[in-house]
């Protein structure tokens, strides 16, 4: 074999570069010329003396990506995981799988985020939101990727979403026709908890007794729970959503739904008998103790406002509604951002800004009254002259 420094060329006719990238560990780049092989180690020195240098693998985006989501997530919640990993195998593997990790380039994700969009890889159109969240899922898989030397960039880091839509907002019309047709439903009183506190669906099913307190009357938030993703899995109860308990004195109302859930649930159990199987002493439970499911609570919610005439909405706006009554009634921003559990005042400000101007100008049309109300008077003191009575002297009689 012919031999230039560490570039030979070998029996069947190609030429080998050997390099060192630290630790005992060499490397070797191919070429069919001597020229070819130096020009790729050049390159390699510069990269590795830039810190920028990137070892030659064969993986596919598939194999990374099952690998990223399995040994490199270790401290997110059990239900993210399946939720990444439902994402990866219906949306990512089926269209990006195949290709070389290294090979994958920033037109050909531009492209598969558009193609998302128009429902090519799936079912229907994905929303803006569920794009984002599916190209937030191969970014964190691609940074990881780019740590371990595994790719030079983060390929999908500056791809171009589609445009958000700001949907309106729907709540509850008819607050007290709702309070009506409830008493005769089963779940009335965790509607009634959901419509007066503002909480998630899957934070209220996450109540357990310990976390109402009936003397000081109030709930204390600390768990919820998260639906199965997986097809033959369970649900589970886990931390909230941005891992903050939180503390929350709603009205009496709420207090006196929970008093008579506990004793509709204390017959339950005893009917129930050896069946009773609630392992977390939850609050709302079905008739043998089991967690209820949030989707079968949220069919039988829009069931009912159908066969009572009411307008539909989602069983998660009873959360909008309630943050809407509270505003309505003088609670401010920021104790609402606190009850509802968001993680800033402006985000909840975006949310329920027009609930303030709302509110903003009704306080502008009473002040104008009150100052109209002032010029009135000060109009009609104006025009009435007050009368000066003159003395009347008395003689002094002699």
């Amino acid at each position: 074999m012919g031999k230039q420094q560490n570039i030979y060329k070998k029996r069947d006719g190609l030429w080998e570069g050997r390099y060192s990238i630290g630790g005992g560990v060499r490397k070797s780049v191919y070429g069919k010329t001597q020229k070819e092989v130096g020009e790729k180690l050049r390159q390699v020195q510069a990269d590795l003396c830039k810190g920028e240098y990137v070892s030659t693998n064969k993986l596919t985006v598939a194999q990374w990506l099952l690998t990223w989501c399995s040994e490199y997530t270790p401290n997110i919640k059990t239900s993210t995981r399946c939720e990444y990993e439902k994402i990866i195998n219906t949306r990512l593997i089926p269209a990006l799988g195949k290709i070389k990790l290294q090979s994958l380039r920033p037109d050909t994700v531009q492209t598969y985020t558009n193609d998302l969009s128009k429902g090519k890889y799936t079912k229907e159109p994905l929303s803006p939101r569920s794009v984002e969240f599916t190209l937030m899922v191969l970014k964190m898989a691609l940074k990881q990727a780019q740590k371990l030397s595994y790719v030079k960039n983060n390929v999908a880091a500056d791809v171009k979403l589609p445009r958000k839509e700001k949907q309106e907002m729907s709540i509850l019309q008819d607050v007290p026709k709702f309070l009506e047709i409830i008493k005769t439903h089963k779940h009335e009183h965790l509607f009634t908890v959901l419509l007066f506190t503002g909480c998630r669906v899957g934070e209220a099913l996450g109540l357990s007794w310990s976390d109402v307190d009936f003397r000081g009357g109030s709930i204390t938030l600390r768990k919820q729970i998260s639906p199965a993703r997986t097809r033959g899995a369970k649900a589970s109860r886990t931390s909230l959503k941005n891992d903050k308990i939180r503390k929350i004195t709603p009205p009496e109302t709420v207090i006196e739904a929970f008093k008579e859930r506990r004793s509709i649930q204390a017959q339950e159990r005893l009917q129930a008998g050896q069946a009773w199987q609630d392992e977390h002493d939850l609050v709302f439970t079905d008739a043998i103790g089991s967690h209820l499911r949030g989707d079968s609570i949220s069919r039988s919610f829009k069931n009912m406002l159908t066969e009572n005439g009411l307008p539909q909405i989602r069983l998660h706006d009873l959360r909008h509604s309630a943050a809407t009554l509270l505003l309505q009634n003088g609670v401010s921003i920021l104790q609402v951002q606190r009850q509802l559990g968001h993680f800033s005042s402006s985000f909840t400000m975006d949310c329920y800004g027009h609930v303030n101007e709302d509110m903003e100008r009704e306080s502008a049309s009473r002040m104008q009254s009150y100052i109209d109300s002032i010029k009135s008077v000060g109009v009609v003191l104006s025009v009435v002259q007050p009368v000066v009575q003159t003395p009347i002297l008395e003689e002094n009689m002699a």
